[in-house]
């Protein structure tokens, strides 16, 4: 499902909605508070199906923290049909891979599809 909105030149946005499983959603709005982000919507119960909070990077793109209960999320990767991965648009991917890789404990190997366009895959 991409995302329909637009977005002025230069605003760092997710191609997809990136919605990462954390263990414990209050914790996780704590440490992006704390790596410089910011809370849009406090952790808040969905249901029984888990919790859920909104943030904004530091630069300006929109994410959301899910905290499963009983809807688990994606259960298959990278497999036909299935889901793939997630694009940030931003213009500092640098500054992208250092609050995402530490907040949510991934590695990162970096990489340029042209010259002129640095990028980074964060597993």
């Amino acid at each position: 499902m991409s995302n329909k909105r637009t977005y002025p030149e230069g605003v760092p946005r997710w191609v997809d909605t990136e919605q990462p499983d954390v263990d414990d959603a209050d914790a996780a709005a704590s440490a992006v508070r704390a790596a410089g982000g910011s809370v849009t919507l406090e952790p808040v119960d969905a249901g029984p199906g888990g919790r859920l909070a909104a943030c904004v990077d530091p630069r300006g793109a929109r994410f959301r923290l899910w905290q499963p209960r009983r809807r688990l999320g994606a259960q298959l990767a990278n497999a036909a049909g299935s889901w793939n991965f997630s694009d940030l648009h931003t213009g500092d991917a640098a500054a992208a891979t250092g609050f995402y890789a530490p907040l949510f404990g991934l590695g990162v190997r970096r990489y340029r599809i042209r010259d002129d366009d640095p990028a980074a895959r964060l597993r």
